[in-house]
């Protein structure tokens, strides 16, 4: 990909959004952003769309299946991210279905999975049952858990500082 680039030149194929931060996150052409680096690109034009997370994740699921192939690495990848998001939202309280609601649980398991990544091409429920399999007993599912609660915790501490303040700012006003 780096040859093809320093001969051909870089034609995009690089979508991401900007994030709370201002800083830049890839959901698709993450191999041609490092193929460009390598190549000596300082710079170079990428589709930035305005995107929350479940938007990044199914680009990102589309593009290695498009791009990849239905390959275990690239189903891996995908259903990682799925299994992320979907934790994040467990420990948040928010429901794919239901939005913010601390009543209404799912499973993360492969009926989820598979429904969260619908019409994703290649991504069945065996691919993901191999997958989950993998990812237990690699260790690596319980790590990508330990990361959506960090998250998780992350945006409720922020949450509630933004809160916080909010009220100190009121009680000066008054």
């Amino acid at each position: 990909l780096a040859e093809s680039i320093e001969q051909d030149g870089f034609w995009g194929g690089v979508v991401a959004r900007k994030n709370e931060h201002g800083d830049y996150e890839v959901a698709c052409g993450h191999h041609r952003v490092q193929a460009a680096i390598s190549a000596g690109y300082q710079s170079a034009d990428i589709f930035v769309a305005d995107l929350d997370d479940e938007a990044m994740i199914r680009i990102y699921a589309r593009e290695n299946a498009t791009q990849r192939g239905n390959g275990s690495t690239a189903v891996a990848g995908t259903v990682a991210s799925a299994i992320r998001y979907l934790a994040k939202e467990q420990f948040l309280g928010i429901s794919a279905e239901f939005g913010r609601n601390e009543n209404k649980r799912q499973d993360i398991g492969r009926d989820a999975i598979h429904g969260f990544l619908k019409d994703v091409p290649g991504v069945t429920r065996k691919s993901i049952e191999e997958q989950l399999a993998s990812l237990k007993k690699s260790g690596h599912y319980a790590t990508i858990i330990r990361k959506a609660q960090e998250e998780a915790d992350a945006e409720l501490r922020a949450e509630q500082e933004r809160i916080a303040a909010e009220l100190k700012a009121e009680e000066k006003r008054r």
